[in-house]
């Protein structure tokens, strides 16, 4: 491990991933829009109110008969008797929208964590390995080292130093 360096586990892998991941915005971005549907898809059922007003001030001069203003509201309440299930079938084609929108929002965040983990074990394998060549090149150049004063000594001969 070089200076300076943080030592980062696996779960902070898994939230750097989950917070940054472009295609998991997009799945919750999904979900967030298919549940808009459901809201929509309900306004359809639901009965529609329409409110108006208005108020006119007409002119004070004394030439016309008419009145000095006039004042009208209007409120309308409608729902569709009967429209062959239309809107019950998209209020059930949102919500099964949904449900596959959840569905594949938790397939791309375990996809996600399925390759932060490989990586990571990855990168793990990798620093043990570079561990164990390390200390193989530390016993080779200490048997070496050993072989060499053997033969200065000549305790061995040059093959063994070679």
């Amino acid at each position: 491990m070089f200076a300076g360096e943080k030592t980062i586990t696996l779960t902070d892998a898994w939230q750097s991933a989950i917070s940054t991941y472009e295609t998991l915005m997009l799945s919750q971005e999904d979900v967030y829009q298919s549940e808009k549907g459901i809201d929509k898809a309900i306004s359809q059922i639901l009965p529609t109110l329409t409110a108006d007003a208005n108020y006119t001030k007409y002119s004070e001069s004394k030439k016309n008969l008419q009145p000095d203003n006039s004042t009208s509201y209007d409120i309308k309440l409608s729902q569709s008797l009967y429209s062959g299930g239309k809107e019950w079938s998209l209020w059930r084609q949102a919500k099964k929208k949904t449900e596959s929108s959840k569905h594949s929002l938790e397939a791309t965040r375990e996809g996600i964590m399925l390759n932060v983990s490989q990586a990571y074990y990855l990168v793990l394998k990798a620093e043990k390995i570079v561990d164990i060549k390390e200390a193989s090149l530390r016993r080779v150049k200490e048997q070496r080292r050993v072989a060499t004063t053997r033969f200065q000594v000549g305790e061995v001969t040059k093959a063994i130093v070679l």
